[in-house]
């Protein structure tokens, strides 16, 4: 066998050049020739033009040859890509353009098709064809595409995730469908998939309505609940049954909607029941007449009130700016995090140690939030602690690094509507950088994937099996004494284990030869964090998702080796980004970075990461 296309394709590649760039996805598969209408349109502004810049008679979908017979089939050019097979593949959902460079056609691309030779300069976009940063694209990118096409499925992909069970609504043609009969649903991906025929008509007319709730969530809300029972004797009894529910919010001025609230709902009930065996002999006594039970007297009462206070706070805000933000938060969970990857421009520089958790001991909310108002089951607040150890303290001339990196939910990668970045931050010592985009997942350099999923069949299963959590070097922990020692040139044939040890001690006195690679996971003390991000045996962790650790962040089985991301660097020793008056008597402080300067349509990677300043030892 011989590759033809790398995992990760760089444009300095020999191969670029063959991969084909004049293809477009036209969002669905199965589509209807004939009721597939597109049109290319380029931007003048706030104005949206299909004909050229100078030419106000010629559309430019017909410089490529792709518009010469109107939509009644009579010849000439509508605007319309040609609804022929040439152009457009039905089945695969895709739109061909017949040169190789659409949007920036060069000789090549005019040998084939000459009218491109009047193609607008002011149009073109190189970066299609020589970048793989998305960002270039955008920002180069003048033209877009309007497809309305129709076709059949019998999937629909809701767009959201996390769909709050049983709230969803789903009517075809009016008619409302009955789960697991007309579809099923699948909440945690926001999938529903249609079981019956009647849906693949194109023509059927699909109403969806869900709610879907945030994975993170700023309210904190409480259920409790009693019951206590007396029987009074066989079938009988005098019940009491209380519920209650808070919801509370750190928000000073919650929005409508959001508010904080207190319900309680109490209830009695008695059941009394008395057999009557009088009344069982008489009509027994009657002719024709047998009973096949007792008869028996039953009495049920039952009363109940709802005590509802819908706002505790007494007001709401509409429109006042801090209550109607719209939040898209990062988890702060540990499990979320791993070992963050190199920073462009970092290779060469020593990786400091880190370590990231949530404290056992949470941090009282007004530490944080001095003047904010709380009560008892919400006064103290989850943190995400980063503790970073500087492996070059007495050398000041070398700049050492440490960081974590989350991949982000697709529900919240597209943050172009974002305004701001905040953080909240405790910590006056080096520069804290926060990168936003696509980064590479390469964590430790190679350039290989390093991941416990082993391959079964050529294909990896993202199950976590017991023998497969061996860290993310693939070493068990039994083997990596002797993978150490005869990684330095030892011959371990004949040694003892102490022998071993004692070897492994000198070669490498910063390593502990209980855990050569330094990646076992442990967690028993609980304000011992040492080992708390160890990938070897993290299978017993009790809050990890049991899925194998891998670099492969957002799982697609390659290892992404492309850089396209923003950086943005805090001082913590400056008050330049610090929000006034926001700072508390404990250190913390709030940090709002402007985000309107740019565009981020694909945010897939977050990375926090600290940095010493050169010629500071601290």
């Amino acid at each position: 066998l011989r590759m033809i296309k790398p995992s990760n394709f760089q444009p300095d590649h020999p191969c670029w050049e063959y991969e084909w760039r004049n293809v477009y996805n036209l969002g669905s598969s199965d589509i209807r020739l004939e009721e597939t209408f597109i049109k290319l349109f380029w931007r003048n502004g706030t104005d949206t033009l299909q004909t050229l810049p100078d030419n106000a008679n010629v559309f430019l979908i017909s410089l490529f040859g792709m518009d010469s017979v109107k939509l009644n089939g009579d010849p000439g050019s509508d605007g319309y890509v040609d609804q022929t097979t040439r152009f457009i593949d039905a089945s695969r959902g895709e739109l061909i353009f017949p040169v190789p460079h659409p949007f920036d056609p060069g000789s090549l691309d005019v040998a084939l098709m000459p009218s491109l030779a009047d193609f607008p300069d002011s149009l073109r976009n190189p970066a299609i064809y020589t970048s793989t940063r998305s960002s270039d694209w955008e920002r180069f990118s003048h033209c877009y595409l309007y497809v309305e096409t129709k076709g059949h499925s019998t999937t629909i992909n809701l767009g959201a995730y996390n769909i709050v069970p049983g709230s969803e609504v789903v009517k075809l043609n009016g008619e409302k469908l009955k789960k697991d009969v007309d579809y099923k649903i699948y909440y945690e991906i926001g999938q529903i998939v249609f079981l019956s025929d009647k849906a693949r008509d194109p023509n059927a007319n699909i109403e969806i309505t869900f709610e879907a709730q945030p994975f993170f969530s700023m309210l904190q809300k409480t259920l409790l609940g009693a019951r206590a029972k007396y029987e009074l004797g066989d079938e009988s009894w005098f019940g009491i049954t209380g519920l209650y529910k808070g919801v509370s919010t750190p928000e000073q001025r919650p929005r409508v909607g959001g508010e904080p609230s207190q319900s309680f709902v109490w209830d009695i009930d008695l059941n009394l029941t008395q057999e009557l065996p009088f009344l069982t002999k008489a009509i027994d006594a009657l002719p024709l007449l047998q009973t096949d039970a007792p008869s028996k007297a039953v009495l049920k009462l039952e009363t109940a009130q709802l005590l509802s206070n819908p706002n505790t706070l007494g007001k709401a805000y509409v429109d006042d700016f801090e209550g109607s933000k719209t939040y898209d938060p990062i988890s702060i969970v540990r499990t979320a995090w791993t070992l963050g990857t190199i920073p462009y421009g970092y290779s060469e520089n020593p990786r400091a140690k880190v370590i990231w958790y949530n404290p056992y001991d949470k941090v009282p909310v007004r530490e944080i939030w001095p003047n904010r108002d709380v009560t008892s089951e919400q006064s103290t607040q989850d943190v995400l602690t980063i503790e970073y150890y500087d492996t070059t303290a007495n050398s000041p001339d070398t700049s050492a690094w440490g960081g974590i990196i989350h991949y982000i939910n697709p529900a919240y990668q597209d943050q172009q509507n974002s305004q701001y970045l905040e953080i909240w931050v405790k910590g006056d010592v080096g520069v804290l950088h926060i990168d936003l985009g696509k980064m590479s997942e390469d964590t430790d350099g190679d350039g290989e994937l390093d991941t416990e999923d082993k391959l079964v069949g050529g294909k990896r299963d993202n199950i976590l099996a017991p023998d497969e959590d061996t860290g993310l070097d693939g070493i068990p922990n039994d083997d990596e004494l002797d993978y150490y020692l005869v990684l330095a040139g030892v011959d371990t044939s004949g040694m003892s284990e102490s022998e071993k040890r004692d070897t492994f001690r000198v070669l490498y006195p910063n390593r502990d030869p209980d855990d050569p690679s330094g990646d076992n996971w442990s967690y028993d003390d609980p304000r011992d964090y040492s080992h708390i991000n160890g990938t070897e045996g993290n299978i017993h962790d009790p809050i990890a998702v049991r899925k194998p650790d891998t670099e492969d962040l957002d799982r697609n089985g390659v290892l992404d080796l492309s850089n396209d991301y923003f950086e943005y660097d805090i001082d913590l020793s400056s008050t330049h980004f610090e929000v006034p008056g926001t700072r508390s008597d404990y250190g913390w402080r709030l940090y709002r970075i402007p985000l309107q300067d740019t565009t981020f349509t694909f945010v897939e990677d977050g990375r926090v990461w600290h940095r010493k300043e050169i010629g500071n030892p601290d």
